[in-house]
């Protein structure tokens, strides 16, 4: 589950530290972790947290994002997203398209890959993308192992 650490980094900048709990505390029979709380300092000063679980029902899938001008909320379940306005106090929803197919989005992914290898575009996601998520989830197992807070070098 390590999609969140790319959304987050996407939207939100390089990570500057991050701190881990995790561990199997359910009684599902998994040879990995079943559980993460994951704390965020990124580069831009802004702190986040991540929860993940495989044993939570329903299943949740939900972001948050708060500041001192409002707030948004995306939920998986349905796809709407809520964003609060200090400025006039109301909830403006957005749903998502009635239009909306979940397969069109793993379709478009593999034209885009198939576009990419015949070279008629580049990447959205870069190889130095990926390396950046492993380095945070290898960061995740460390943190969990040494009981400490990881820092990272700013990006160059």
């Amino acid at each position: 589950l390590c999609h969140p650490l790319d959304y987050l980094r996407w939207m939100l900048g390089d990570v500057q530290a991050l701190w881990a709990f995790t561990g199997q505390i359910s009684d599902l029979k998994l040879v990995v972790e079943d559980s993460a709380e994951i704390g965020l300092r990124f580069q831009n000063g802004v702190i986040g947290r991540i929860h993940l679980d495989y044993y939570q029902r329903p299943n949740t899938h939900k972001l948050e994002i708060i500041g001192t001008q409002g707030s948004l909320t995306w939920n998986n379940a349905d796809g709407a997203a809520e964003l609060y306005i200090v400025e006039s106090g109301n909830w403006e929803t957005y749903e998502s398209p009635s239009d909306f197919e979940r397969n069109q989005m793993f379709l478009d992914q593999m034209r885009h890959f198939l576009d990419v290898i015949t070279g008629k575009t580049s990447p959205c996601c870069t190889l130095d993308d990926g390396v950046r998520a492993l380095e945070l989830a290898l960061a995740v197992k460390q943190s969990q192992n040494m009981g400490q807070l990881i820092q990272f070098a700013p990006p160059s």
